[in-house]
């Protein structure tokens, strides 16, 4: 008798101690110490500290590569559908504008800047400072005295200047896959500055960077999803599934002119723009046979 008491003792303490085990891993589980650092603002936790899996690009034969052409394009931060890299203008906790990822990360020597597009000049990080951040001395008229003046003149590009993304891309046809791919190998941040000479606000082209060295620190950035906010999305996805709008700067041609050197109007580079876009379409659509 005394033994199946004892053994009766045993399991309840073993129950409780098993009930008080799992009480105290769901209160760590499911009720976050709250605090500065801590708070989410709901009983859900978030794992800040990651590092996403970059998937690697599918490797093509130059044998089967069907047909081939390189394309320049810009995309307009302005436009409603490619805000999300526009935004936020100061970083979050959560979230960095394509501008403060890219331009932190030169500056830290995460990526090379270069000066060109095809990426032959590589930049120091004291000249990009220099474009991002300058002070000058400016001699000029005073209106009230007639005499001259020299004022310290200050040039500072934020985040929010930044306007546009230069991209150059390659598309192809790969005939054992029986997919036109494309591919983008290089990207640059277009800043809004003022012309000190003129007073007119100018574009400028800040650096550029190539993009497979950059994948990983853009699969490591988040953008809004503006359908589920909790649903992560990093900005290699948006551009790799392509969900922003561009329009088209250049086609690779014998003379190597981009559309602006023959179309001098704003409404015939966009019509040729768009021409370029429907040929696409077109030649991709006659690849297939029904």
């Amino acid at each position: 008798m005394k033994r199946i008491v004892s053994l009766l003792s045993l399991c309840a303490l073993a129950c409780t101690t098993l009930v008080n085990a799992q009480d105290t891993q769901d209160k760590r589980v499911y009720n976050p110490v709250i605090g500065s650092q801590n708070q989410q603002g709901t009983y859900v936790l978030r794992n800040d500290d990651f590092n996403n899996r970059v998937l690697p690009f599918v490797a093509v034969s130059e044998d089967d590569v069907y047909w081939k052409k390189e394309y320049k394009s810009v995309i307009n931060l302005k436009v409603k559908k490619n805000q999300v890299l526009y935004y936020p203008t100061y970083p979050t906790r959560y979230r960095k504008s394509f501008a403060d990822v890219v331009i932190g990360a030169a500056k830290n020597k995460e990526i090379k800047a270069y000066d060109d597009e095809y990426f032959g000049d590589e930049l120091s990080v004291e000249k990009l400072q220099k474009r991002l951040f300058s002070i000058e001395k400016i001699t000029r008229e005073n209106w009230d005295t007639g005499e001259e003046e020299t004022i310290i003149d200050t040039t500072q590009v934020l985040s929010s200047d930044i306007i546009e993304i230069l991209v150059r891309e390659e598309k192809f046809f790969d005939k054992k896959r029986s997919v036109l791919d494309q591919r983008i190998i290089g990207m640059a941040p277009v800043a809004l500055v003022q012309n000190k000479e003129t007073g007119e606000w100018e574009k400028q082209i800040l650096f550029w960077f190539y993009y497979p060295e950059a994948r990983q620190l853009l699969a490591n950035s988040r953008v809004y999803n503006e359908y589920n906010s909790f649903q992560n999305m990093s900005m290699d996805e948006l551009f790799l599934k392509r969900l922003y709008t561009s329009t088209y700067l250049k086609e690779s041609n014998l003379q190597d002119r981009s559309i602006g050197d023959y179309n001098l109007s704003k409404r015939a580079r966009l019509l040729e723009a768009e021409r370029i876009k429907e040929e696409l379409r077109n030649f991709e659509h006659d690849l297939w046979n029904y």
